[in-house]
């Protein structure tokens, strides 16, 4: 025997807790100020792929340096010699930049501080989606900035250093 399926539509709140992956325990501990274990647990997870992205960046930079030091040993500094540098030193940038961002999420998700801010959002949408909220850019999933409704108020809970979105309240207008 079939069961019959409830197609039950969700409420806006209802989209955006389920984009974020989060229950109404980890709203009110947002509310608080903590973040929930369940949430320390998630972001702990993206704190390690990022890192395991920075150790492939640091293994490329390190290839790719030896290769330009082998460059340099054979050839001098000649035009041949100076794509490899330029590449290595723009890769090495990149890489400090993501290790600085990486440390700054990190160390937020360590001391499990939510802050609040709130207010009317400001959603844009077309190659990248980017969410603000009075003038502060906030690190959120494209699936739940697409749920969040442009110019309308919204609590947004958040880790202080990094901006990454914890959860976030519809307001009633």
């Amino acid at each position: 025997m079939s069961e019959k399926i409830k197609n039950k539509s969700l409420t806006r709140q209802e989209e955006l807790m389920e984009a974020l992956n989060i229950t109404e325990d980890d709203i009110t501990a947002n509310r608080e100020g903590r973040i929930t274990p369940e949430q320390k647990l998630n972001l702990q997870k993206r704190v390690r792929r990022r890192i395991i992205f920075i150790v492939l960046g640091a293994i490329f930079l390190l290839v790719l340096g030896i290769y330009t030091v082998n460059v340099f040993l054979r050839e001098g500094v000649t035009g041949n010699s100076i794509p490899p540098a330029l590449t290595f030193t723009v890769g090495l940038l990149i890489e400090l930049i993501v290790v600085m961002i990486v440390g700054r999420f990190g160390n937020d998700v360590k001391d499990g501080h939510v802050e609040a801010m709130q207010g009317l959002a400001v959603v844009k949408s077309g190659e990248t989606y980017s969410l603000s909220v009075n003038n502060i850019r906030f690190n959120a999933p494209q699936k739940a900035i697409i749920r969040i409704k442009h110019l309308e108020p919204h609590i947004i809970y958040y880790l202080p250093r990094s901006k990454v979105v914890l959860s976030v309240e519809v307001m009633e207008s």
